[in-house]
């Protein structure tokens, strides 16, 4: 097993730990082995902390031959996003501005996957600042795709997604404001959650008040990902947002059944339609869901959605911590240097939309967009579409502004997930099935709180529809 310990999910490895039949120690020095080799070609680890990560895992080994339990992650080597702040760290945020900025203190949500056992091993990249959809910085440069090295894994939890894709790593952290769970998830042919908002805690630090920052996993599997959930959700008084653990564990409501509830398919909607490959393969997907599932399928669901493109600024506004705010010109400056960068921040920092003004056409932009989910959710318990309607583009970029033969815009590539940041429902992205010979995944959205029912199809799709864990470099 000691030369296949990259290929098994986080579940297995902690499972196996806490019964003796691994070696924390054994498994975190195969990871750091292949973090060694593969990441000059990937990118997507931008520090690594091997000594902390080496005392940890000796502490778990420690733990368990005393007859104690690590906990339900124990053993698990762990990538942290860049953009959280952990103790001890650099806290730059993929940014030259804070290039010597170091963290301190650690976010509540790796707080709580290290209180459970995982084991910390380093940072995994992002663009500056998470805003854009692939990862590319100044500070760090390009991340690529494990599938395909000239292809972007997606941004803004890029290096995560390259990670788990490649084997270097078993279970990855994500943030996602537009996408960036998600949108690495789908191109990188992993699972991404983004929760209903609120379902894990952000803190501590400035929040924002835009209300559209979730943090979440990234994961080879389903079940790795409801793991990690049941270890981090619950209430933080930091966050007045957060919600409470919910009466049943995500791990043990996957098996919920699904027969006879309504599912509709939409793979487009009034702003963009969806490559035709990509609208083969998730058609496929989720008609196989809909059929191992026994969801009774909906017709005539369609997703007209307001537009974002002049409201980034609002949004950006909203979030802008007081700290920051002296050194946004700076920040901003540096990211439109960063190649394929430009047309993604002049939607982000339209200054047109950092007024009162702007801040009101959001609010009425997201009034709009819940009632018109709300009425789609009356009809049906889930919506499937494309994580993306776009496969992946290349790996710095450009971002792709047609689609279909259609002018999009710069925000293409989000699309299909920006919308539920903007409302807040759950969202479980899994693999769906490949297009030029790259991942492109399936989005399962349900209402608001009804995380776990996203998770239970996730998995009975899982179950019936395997997919391949691992980019083929990471067993070359």
């Amino acid at each position: 097993m000691t030369d296949d310990l990259f290929e098994l999910d986080a579940v297995t490895v902690a499972d196996g730990v806490r019964r003796g039949e691994l070696r924390a120690a054994d498994v975190l020095e195969h990871h750091l082995e292949r973090i060694e080799r593969l990441n000059p070609d990937l990118n997507a680890f931008v520090f690594l902390d091997a000594d902390r990560a080496r005392r940890v895992a000796a502490a778990i080994d420690a733990q368990v031959d005393a007859g104690e339990n690590p906990g339900p992650l124990a053993g698990v080597p762990l990538g942290i996003k860049e953009l959280e702040s952990v103790e001890g760290w650099p806290d730059t945020r993929a940014s030259v501005v804070f290039r010597d900025r170091v963290g301190t203190a650690t976010t509540v949500m790796s707080s709580r996957l290290l209180a459970a056992g995982a084991v910390p091993v380093g940072l995994t990249a992002s663009p500056e600042w998470g805003l854009l959809f692939f990862t590319n910085s100044n500070l760090h440069g390009v991340t690529r795709n494990p599938w395909k090295l000239d292809r972007t894994p997606g941004g803004s939890s890029g290096g995560a997604g390259a990670a788990l894709a490649a084997g270097l790593v078993p279970l990855a952290t994500g943030s996602d404001m537009g996408g960036s769970i998600r949108l690495p998830a789908g191109w990188c042919g992993v699972v991404g959650v983004k929760g209903t908002y609120g379902r894990v805690p952000r803190s501590p630090g400035y929040i924002g008040g835009s209300n559209m920052i979730h943090y979440g996993p990234l994961a080879r599997s389903v079940t790795d990902a409801a793991r990690y959930l049941d270890c981090v959700c619950g209430v933080d008084g930091r966050d007045p947002g957060s919600l409470p653990v919910p009466a049943v564990p995500f791990e043990q409501a996957l098996n919920t059944s699904l027969v006879g509830l309504k599912a509709a398919v939409a793979l487009e909607t009034n702003l963009t339609p969806a490559d035709a490959d990509v609208r083969t393969v998730v058609s496929q997907a989720a008609a196989e869901l809909i059929k191992v599932a026994e969801l009774e399928e909906v017709g005539g669901v369609r997703l007209n959605l307001p537009p974002l493109n002049t409201l980034g600024g609002a949004i950006i506004a909203a979030d802008l911590d007081p700290e920051v705010a002296p050194l946004f010109g700076e920040i901003a400056a540096s990211i439109a240097s960063t190649e394929g960068a430009a047309p993604l921040l002049a939607l982000a920092a339209d200054p047109t939309a950092m007024t009162l003004e702007g801040v009101a056409s959001f609010n009425a932009m997201r009034h709009q967009l819940n009632q018109a989910l709300a009425e789609i959710f009356e009809r049906v318990d889930l919506l499937l579409l494309p994580t993306s309607p776009v496969p992946a583009p290349g790996a710095a970029g450009p971002v792709p502004t047609v689609v279909d033969g259609r002018e999009v815009g710069a925000s293409a590539s989000g699309a299909f997930t920006y919308p539920f940041n903007i409302s807040g429902h759950p969202v479980v992205s899994v693999p769906a099935g490949m297009v030029d010979g790259a991942p492109v995944g399936m989005q399962i959205v349900a209402r608001r709180h009804e995380d776990a029912l996203a998770l239970a199809a996730a998995y009975a799709f899982e179950k019936a529809k395997p997919w391949p864990k691992l980019a083929p470099m990471a067993r070359g």
